[in-house]
């Protein structure tokens, strides 16, 4: 059913009753877990597994379409998108802090077992964490791309985002309802933009 109507109507709908709720989030499903595996790497290291992710993310969809507004100048796409990206990073730093503090009222790591010359640290080592520099770098990087996709008229903006999730020109072309050339276009003037800002 979803399918015939747009965001707006969906919307519309929910504010007259809760029971449509449920075709917003089976419109977006595949949107969602495809949004939730660019946070799984980090997710697995705090012990949050994809459907977890797509829980948080289903919530954070909840709260959007609650504070939504059809008169604010950008899309329910975007706005939903950020939305639930935010959620997504907000509970993944709960859990990395949640287990800092965990790790503060343990046993040090530099405690050398008994009988060797080894610590704790070199039992448990894992070569796959994450570190605070990279970390760092990665938040730098998603600022910049942030203001990049502000900078960028709003419909290649989407169409651009889309692409980035890893939707064909197929799949974006039935989304948005528009040809392949405006896609192609859209796509060759995000990245002539890209080019001039580096």
């Amino acid at each position: 059913m979803y399918k015939y109507l747009n965001d707006n109507e969906i919307i519309y709908m929910i504010n007259e009753s809760d029971d449509y709720v449920e075709l917003l989030l089976e419109k977006y499903k595949p949107f969602l877990t495809k949004l939730c595996r660019k946070y799984l790497s980090y997710a697995n290291k705090v012990g949050l597994e994809l459907e977890d992710l797509i829980q948080i993310a289903n919530i954070g969809l909840i709260n959007c379409i609650k504070y939504y507004k059809n008169n604010i100048n950008t899309s329910f796409f975007t706005y939903m998108t950020r939305c639930i990206e935010n959620n997504l990073k907000t509970e993944l730093r709960k859990e990395l802090t949640y287990k800092k503090r965990t790790l503060n009222i343990s046993i040090s790591l530099d405690e050398v077992i008994q009988g060797t010359d080894a610590t704790l640290l070199d039992l448990i080592k894992d070569d796959k964490a994450i570190n605070p520099v990279d970390y760092l770098v990665i938040e730098e990087k998603e600022i910049e791309y942030v203001n990049f996709i502000n900078s960028l008229p709003f419909e290649v903006a989407v169409i651009f985002e889309m692409k980035n999730q890893g939707f064909t020109s197929n799949e974006i072309s039935k989304f948005l309802d528009i040809n392949k050339k405006e896609i192609n276009k859209s796509m060759q003037y995000a990245r002539n933009r890209l080019c001039l800002s580096k």
